[in-house]
């Protein structure tokens, strides 16, 4: 019951974070609000994991586990592809969220783009 309590906390504080990316105006403001982002995954990240743990057999916790990450992987990946499309939308180029948001996605594409080339090379 503790892990559902949690859980539901991490994502009360996941909504309020993104709430307050809306109406950031300065750097200062984007750093305090990726800490309290942090702040969530130590919340929910370990909780929702326990709770897969505690929903199936012990033999099956490995395949809970995989399913587990593959939804979160299809729900986050259309939200990274779009993401710098909605911050151009939402904010002018020349401010500091529009440049936070075309640098993010730069630096998620290119975190991609090495990754597969290490694990291409290592195979």
């Amino acid at each position: 019951m503790a892990g559902r309590r949690l859980i539901v906390s991490g994502w009360v504080l996941y909504a309020a974070v993104y709430a307050g990316f809306a109406f950031v105006s300065n750097s200062i403001s984007v750093w305090v609000l990726f800490l309290i982002y942090g702040i969530y995954f130590g919340l929910a990240e370990g909780a929702e994991k326990a709770l897969v743990a505690d929903l199936v057999r012990p033999e099956q916790r490995g395949t809970a586990y995989g399913l587990y990450n593959l939804a979160f992987g299809i729900t986050v990946l259309p939200r990274i592809a779009t993401d710098g499309w909605l911050v151009g939308l939402a904010w002018p180029a020349d401010g500091v969220s529009g440049q936070r948001g075309t640098r993010g996605n730069s630096a998620q594409g290119a975190v991609a783009v090495a990754m597969s080339r290490v694990s291409a090379t290592s195979r």
